[in-house]
């Protein structure tokens, strides 16, 4: 009995590990699935006279609730990557906001961001989202019962 139960905890601790060193490579299978990049090029805005931000409007809805994989380079007046300066409006996600710009100017920018992949519908784009998080908690289960198998958990007792 005790051979079967450190030859549990070594499967548990081996699965554990793999799916540490794969959730990565996970993530990133699942947003490539999910995801392609787009490019709104030519953006334009103009801050008001007390304003030092502005708001551009996506042609389609970014995938993320958050900048992370989006980019907003400012394209005129100057040349600089304004994607720290930047905000999404997480509800809609089709709304930037890009702040830190001087007031009363005429700006452009071009924004590279993550849009549903063609062929993918929106509760497929979700369920890919969710794969990093479900398949691990399988994987583990999978694990689990079969350790619990293995050391006769689930055996009746006869009396």
């Amino acid at each position: 009995m005790i051979a079967k139960g450190i030859t549990g905890i070594v499967c548990l601790t081996a699965a554990f590990i793999a799916i540490l060193a794969l959730f990565g490579d996970i993530i990133n299978a699942s947003e490539s699935a999910r995801t392609d990049p787009a490019t709104d090029s030519g953006l334009i805005c103009t801050t008001g006279a007390a304003e030092t931000s502005c708001q551009l409007t996506l042609t389609d809805e970014h995938q993320y609730a958050y900048t992370d994989q989006m980019t907003v380079l400012e394209i005129s007046p100057g040349t600089q990557d304004r994607t720290a300066e930047s905000t999404i409006d997480p509800v809609g996600r089709v709304t930037v906001t890009v702040a830190s710009l001087a007031t009363s100017t005429p700006y452009t920018f071009d924004v590279t961001y993550a849009v549903l992949a063609a062929g993918v519908s929106e509760g497929m784009g979700n369920m890919l989202g969710f794969m990093p998080v479900l398949l691990p908690m399988v994987l583990i289960a999978s694990v689990l019962l079969g350790v619990a198998a293995m050391l006769g958990i689930f055996r009746s007792k006869k009396g």
